[in-house]
């Protein structure tokens, strides 16, 4: 009996889709891609340093999408104008890789500094004129407080209290880096006001610019872009694709027109001839992509096979 409970769990355990356990997965890592991203606020910058890690799904599967950045930060240090040094915030264990509610945009609030705190309902904000004391421990008190962060900064006035700050984001490989730049209002997700994506060589060659062959939007942007040995990226064309995946080899002349991509992916759905849009793509593995089919009212979890002649295919326990 004990026998035929087991197998009947085990089973249950392996229908669950790997984004369902890497959203379930305990915050262990193993392995990912390390990351800078810089706020640039009114005369101070947030810069916040981690690894885009993998978490250790509970089903043990090789397949699972990389943490969002918010979940991966190691440390935040804050540099103020005209000043060299840096100051930085210790981060507990759980505010490093927080489950309660911290929008990256630690400026959100128009001349505050919103710091990780275990409250997620009732949060104190330090006055920006005052943060350098507050990190040097000169200055203990609250200078602000926010019920509900999250239902604040969307229902506020932007011209009144949200502030709008620069970004960039840094992911590191070994021979490419991504660096993405834009604006963040608020606490709309960091990539939803991307600008631009670039890349940077060792070479010392001057960055270069991805121009994508349509519209992209800013919800169809993923950071999800470099795989996790680092010898490929995945870049979308427009709203409704194709993605283009390119060995970081043939990247520099990839970006200036002079090579194609190694592989292409789109998709449409059967007996359709409206075009799908696709969203969501990011890396399972070394050699698998994974992303979104949308049309007609129905979406469509699709796996690319590095290499595979057949394309992308659903989404099964197969493969």
């Amino acid at each position: 009996m004990k026998s035929l409970f087991a197998i009947t769990v085990l089973l249950i355990v392996q229908a669950a889709l790997p984004s369902f356990a890497a959203e379930q997965a305990p915050p262990s890592i193993i392995g990912g891609i390390p990351f800078r991203l810089s706020l640039h606020g009114p005369g101070v910058t947030a810069v916040f340093e981690g690894e885009q890690g993998r978490p250790t799904p509970f089903t043990a599967r090789r397949y699972v999408r990389a943490s969002p950045i918010e979940k991966s930060i190691r440390s935040l240090t804050f540099f103020f104008a005209g000043d060299s040094q840096g100051y930085p915030l210790v981060l507990e264990k759980d505010q490093s890789s927080p489950n309660t509610y911290w929008p990256l945009n630690v400026f959100a609030v128009k001349g505050f500094v919103i710091l990780p705190q275990h409250n997620e309902n009732h949060r104190l904000l330090v006055e920006l004129g005052y943060l350098k004391e507050h990190l040097l421990g000169q200055w203990a008190r609250a200078d602000k407080v926010v019920e509900h962060l999250k239902d604040y900064l969307l229902r506020s006035d932007p011209a009144d209290d949200i502030e709008t700050v620069l970004y960039t984001l840094e992911l590191y490989s070994a021979e490419a880096t991504a660096v993405f730049r834009g604006s963040v209002t608020g606490g709309f997700p960091l990539q939803f006001g991307t600008d631009t994506l670039s890349f940077a060589f060792p070479s010392g060659l001057e960055e270069l610019t991805f121009h994508p062959k349509g519209a992209v939007y800013g919800s169809d942007w993923e950071f999800d872009v470099i795989s996790p040995d680092g010898r490929h990226v995945l870049l979308i064309q427009s709203h409704y694709g194709p993605y283009h995946i390119i060995s970081v080899d043939r990247l520099g002349g990839y970006l200036v027109g002079d090579l194609e991509p190694n592989y292409e992916i789109d998709w449409k759905f059967p007996n359709s001839s409206a075009a799908a849009v696709l969203s969501d793509g990011g890396w399972w593995s070394t050699h698998l992509v994974v992303f979104n089919a949308t049309c007609c009212g129905t979406t469509a979890r699709l796996v690319y096979e590095l290499g595979n002649s057949e394309g992308a295919v659903p989404y099964s326990l197969d493969n």
